[in-house]
């Protein structure tokens, strides 16, 4: 009686034991299979907070201006950037929340191509912008030599031929 108690508690162990090896040591091989290519960060772009203190300082700026439809693509760049990174820590969170998927590393590879792809466009648009706001400086002058005019809708940029008026000025 006493060897079939044993019997019986010695395969109870046994199975207990080698389930146990066997389903942590297939969690583990699946589990490196899947996530062996898994970039856990999530890049952040850490110009944001200076780009939003420069949009600040030319909050200003008048709409003739050469750079103000510019300051308005740097400004939508940046919404953009911070919607894709809101985006992807949203995506973070839920995996972390998640039952079955908290046991599998987050793949953030496809959003940080998103968030590269994004920050590339905003530092083009701020190039292009900070290109127009450094425009050689201009001068106010009168339409003709008889008018005198103080509004800003008369620019000439001066060059080495002298002052150059642009189209539609």
């Amino acid at each position: 009686m006493a060897g079939v108690l044993y019997y019986i508690g010695g395969s109870a162990a046994a199975y207990w034991l080698g389930s146990n090896v066997l389903l942590r040591s297939a969690n583990a091989s699946i589990d490196w299979l899947l996530n062996s290519q898994a970039s856990p960060d999530i890049t952040a772009t850490h110009t944001v907070k200076s780009i939003h203190a420069m949009l600040t300082v030319y909050k200003n700026l008048k709409p003739r201006h050469p750079a103000y439809k510019a300051m308005g693509e740097v400004r939508d760049g940046v919404r953009d950037l911070q919607i894709a990174i809101e985006r992807t820590k949203l995506k973070y969170d839920a995996h972390r929340g998640g039952y079955l998927s908290r046991f599998r590393t987050f793949d953030a590879t496809t959003d940080n191509v998103v968030i590269e792809k994004k920050a590339k466009d905003l530092m083009e648009r701020l190039d292009l912008f900070t290109k127009l706001m450094n425009l050689p400086e201009r001068a106010k002058t009168p339409a003709s030599k008889e008018e005198t005019s103080d509004s800003d809708d008369e620019y000439t940029f001066t060059g080495l031929l002298g002052p150059l008026r642009p189209p539609g000025f």
